[in-house]
């Protein structure tokens, strides 16, 4: 497994802890070119490069971690509340501004982003180069209606098969009320030379984009990892964001969509 040079690897937090960690600076994952790639076209908006920006814990959405005990953090740490759910302790992850939530494992880390692109919102290591990425892109134009829906799915097709991914299952879906398009595909790594698995989710709210990318690395990791990933979309919910009264309201899945609540419905061969 490869390691970053600009800081060391996540520790996994112990079940015992009251105070959820301060994001700890680190590189963004190597796959986050992927994601990276929607930024090419113009109507999703703006370039993607890393660099350093140097985000607070004062700056970042509240996390709030649920363990065994209830305790109030000191200064500007979250409240840690509720107690352990099995199989593994859960942390909840609020993003009022970009008005969507989810719960996750909390031994998973928040890593501190790098680079000005204020619609990468969230990066989660699993440990290693286990990785769970969220971007928030706004759209030029709405997807709103079963058309429009289908003409996107172009693009999305596009994305995925421009970093050369060997696509396992594609589908419509809807997942926490919203509709849009999911991918399970294979990929190598360029700098390990490794085979990963991907789970990527498009998501539409009117004229925003919620993308949501899983990976396992090397893809031996990828069916251990099955469960966490579960938590993650079952709990994935958007709400209007608090500077945003008018956001529109997700439409009806179109027929044929897939509800799922489920991360990958197949499982990728070594």
């Amino acid at each position: 497994t490869s390691t970053d040079d600009d800081g060391p690897e996540p520790t996994a937090a112990t079940t015992t802890t009251d105070v959820v960690p301060p994001p700890r600076r680190r590189g963004l994952p190597a796959w986050a070119k992927v994601v990276a790639g929607i930024a090419v076209l113009a109507f999703l908006g703006g370039a993607y490069w890393l660099g350093q920006r140097g985000a607070s814990q004062a700056d970042a959405p509240a996390t709030t971690a649920t363990t065994a005990t209830t305790a109030v953090a000191e200064g500007d740490d979250p409240e840690v509340t509720s107690t352990t759910t099995e199989p593994f302790e859960l942390a909840e992850y609020e993003d009022s501004e970009a008005g969507f939530s989810f719960s996750y494992p909390a031994e998973w880390e928040r890593l501190e982003l790098t680079g000005d692109d204020p619609t990468v919102r969230l990066v989660l290591s699993a440990g290693g180069q286990d990785s769970l990425l969220v971007r928030v892109e706004p759209l030029e134009g709405e997807v709103v209606t079963d058309q429009q829906l289908i003409d996107f799915n172009a693009v999305t097709d596009a994305l995925i098969a421009d970093e050369g991914a060997r696509v396992l299952q594609e589908q419509q879906v809807e997942l926490g009320g919203l509709p849009g398009f999911y991918y399970l595909y294979q990929f190598t790594d360029e700098e390990t030379g490794l085979e990963g698995a991907h789970v990527h989710y498009f998501l539409f709210q009117g004229s925003t984009m919620y993308v949501l990318v899983f990976q396992a690395l090397p893809t031996v990791n990828f069916e251990p990892l099955v469960p966490a990933f579960d938590v993650v979309t079952e709990s994935f919910r958007v709400d209007a964001p608090d500077d945003d009264a008018t956001t529109t309201t997700a439409p009806d899945a179109p027929d044929g969509a897939t509800t799922t609540t489920t991360a990958p419905p197949t499982t990728p061969t070594s």
